[in-house]
């Protein structure tokens, strides 16, 4: 029988829970974590999981660091990258589907 493979993401957001239990939202090195995933979810085109990694990895950097910081805006484009690809992704598909259906 074949183990089912999943995503160094999976694997990693996993641990990522259990690191939140212990130290919570505020921890330097869990925000980072959390943006790291967020990363390998975006590098694997799946834009909504990096999406929500990202807003979790922003709203710890926020409440950890002063506002303006480099780790903050980082994670803040990173996020705003990853929506934008959202939407161009959404964009895409209403304009293929739109020309499917007119060559109907």
């Amino acid at each position: 029988m074949r183990r089912k493979s999943i995503s160094s993401a999976t694997r990693v957001s996993g641990l990522g829970r259990v690191r939140h239990d212990r130290i919570g939202d505020a921890g330097a090195h869990y925000a980072t974590a959390l943006h790291n995933v967020a990363a390998i979810f975006e590098s694997e085109g799946r834009l909504t999981e990096a999406a929500q990694y990202y807003t979790k990895a922003l709203a710890a950097r926020q409440a950890l660091l002063p506002a303006g910081h480099a780790h903050t805006e980082i994670t803040r484009a990173a996020l705003k990258r990853v929506e934008r690809a959202e939407l161009m992704a959404a964009k895409k598909h209403s304009t293929r589907r739109d020309v499917s259906a007119l060559l109907r």
